[in-house]
């Protein structure tokens, strides 16, 4: 009997230990549960996150494909602009010219007509020699006009640097696509 009620006194303790490593079990089960309601919440987050990098990465690839549009647009403008100015300038430097050469001829003619009617009076020829100078310096001063005009006047400084500063702009989101691609990679390998 002895036996017996040792039997059960180890029994109870075997029960009991049970009981414990059984609390234990359930504690850890419990504990694994949350960690796992952890992961899956962060893996959803990492899913969104990555959702939005494509959407992210999509509409900077969209942006820069219009932004590579635009400046071909614009360079092309721009040299039809080129063109159309030196065109324009050398229209306008033929016009001067044959102008003055109109002019000068006018002047001439009628410089010569008014010396020959009035080379007796001194006084008409003092007024004729007068419009004669202020003919010569509007023709020093048309000259002086026609030598300024510079082909440098005409250039579209301005469009240049549009267009360099559009290109920077163009490699900085160059650099950041590549960066957000290697960011993507990166996550994908990771998982």
């Amino acid at each position: 009997m002895l036996n017996k009620f040792k039997e059960l006194s180890d029994s109870k303790l075997l029960i009991e230990d049970l009981g414990k490593n059984l609390d234990e079990q359930k504690n850890a089960v419990a504990a694994l549960q949350e960690s796992i309601g952890q992961l899956q919440q962060e893996t959803q987050t990492m899913k969104e996150a990555v959702k939005t990098l494509a959407q992210v990465s999509q509409e900077t690839n969209q942006e820069l494909q219009n932004a590579i549009t635009t400046a071909r647009d614009l360079h092309v403008e721009l040299k039809e602009d080129v063109l159309n100015v030196r065109v324009l300038r050398g229209q306008m430097q033929n016009r001067v010219v044959e102008r003055l050469d109109e002019e000068l001829l006018a002047i001439a003619d009628q410089t010569k007509e008014r010396l020959q009617s009035f080379s007796a009076v001194s006084e008409d020829a003092d007024h004729f020699s007068r419009r004669f100078d202020a003919a010569a310096k509007e023709i020093l001063r048309f000259n002086d006009i026609a030598q300024r005009i510079k082909e440098k006047d005409f250039e579209l400084n301005g469009y240049a640097r549009e267009l360099q500063r559009r290109e920077k702009e163009k490699i900085e989101l160059i650099r950041k696509v590549d960066s957000l691609e290697r960011l993507a990679a990166s996550l994908r390998r990771k998982r």
